[in-house]
């Protein structure tokens, strides 16, 4: 059967124009850091801003109305993301500065500039991917944890709408991520379980140079001794931290105390020494799939693991029916 000499021409174009395109995409993907560090499973670094809403920010942070910065880090190998919070230094941090005299995208990138001075020092040498892109949102923060909104922020697939960003001319610079760029993160991230997203605080002190090491070691060492931990009661359930700790010593984990703490909203899991893995497993061995697993370095901390149990690990069965 033969086709009409319109429909031929128009499969031919159709052909043309498909070919055209493959032909953009490859060029595109040979230009593209990203795309090269996605074949060669290295780690890519970029910022992440979040614009807070009107409720009060973290104690001690006197930054005001400035966002809420993170350094992020995917890793192709392991398929992670760790989303790790710098705070702004001091009451008049870089963002203030530079929002008297310029827009708040601008007061950003010098924000990120100046945090980038006090982290990548620490950083291996020479460090993975150095020319972050920022993506920049307003977010609806909701208070409480800053690495949790970020985590939340992006589990909401929120990030879609702050990748495709036009800045402005007066905001570009030649180390901006490209809108390819962008599209290859959002559908990296868009594939990631949300439990692959690690949020963590920068550690202060000589604690930051260890942290920084170990995140950016070629593997995850596995723990070489029973994790210890201190476990929380913030539920207002009597007894759920004597009941928490008979399943984590059950399972393995050395708990060396237990306690009662102010009531929380949410059930919390803290690693003390920068091995996102060890909060991880306690999680695995309670049983509870709500608890958030975050990164808090504390050098003064006697215990690998602290535990905050909140209702919602509270109402599980295999706590309540230990």
């Amino acid at each position: 059967m033969e086709f009409p000499s319109g429909a031929i021409r128009l499969e031919r174009a159709l052909a043309a124009l498909l070919l055209c395109g493959l032909g953009a995409l490859c060029w595109l993907e040979s230009r593209s850091p990203l795309a090269a560090a996605l074949r060669e499973q290295t780690p890519w670094l970029f910022w992440l801003a979040l614009e807070p809403s009107a409720q009060p920010r973290e104690e001690g942070n006197s930054a005001g109305d400035s966002p809420l910065l993170f350094l992020a880090l995917y890793r192709p190998s392991r398929r992670t993301l760790d989303l790790i919070y710098v705070p702004e230094e001091g009451p008049s941090g870089a963002y203030g500065r530079s929002l008297a005299e310029a827009g708040k995208k601008i007061a950003v990138r010098a924000m990120a500039e100046a945090a980038r001075e006090r982290v990548f020092p620490y950083l291996p040498d020479p460090p993975p991917q150095a020319l972050p892109p920022l993506i920049y949102e307003k977010a609806s923060w909701p208070g409480g944890e800053p690495p949790m909104a970020a985590r939340a922020w992006l589990a909401q697939r929120s990030f879609w709408k702050g990748l495709f960003q036009k800045p402005s001319p007066q905001e570009e610079e030649p180390s901006s991520i490209g809108r390819f760029d962008r599209l290859l993160l959002g559908l990296e991230i868009l594939r990631l379980p949300r439990q692959a997203l690690r949020p963590a605080w920068l550690p202060e002190g000589p604690a930051r140079r260890a942290f920084l090491a170990r995140l950016f070691s070629a593997q995850a060492r596995p723990p070489t001794r029973p994790v210890t931990v201190e476990v929380f009661n913030a539920s207002g359930l009597k007894g759920l931290a004597s009941e928490a700790t008979k399943i984590l010593r059950s399972k393995g984990a050395d708990v060396v105390s237990y306690g009662n703490q102010a009531p929380g909203a949410r059930t919390l899991i803290y690693d003390r020494l920068g091995r996102i893995e060890n909060a991880q497993a306690v999680r695995e061995m309670l049983g509870c799939p709500a608890a958030e697993a975050l990164t808090r370095v504390s050098p003064k901390s006697l215990v690998d693991v602290t535990v905050v149990l909140a209702r919602d690990c509270g109402t599980q069965n295999e706590l309540r029916s230990f």
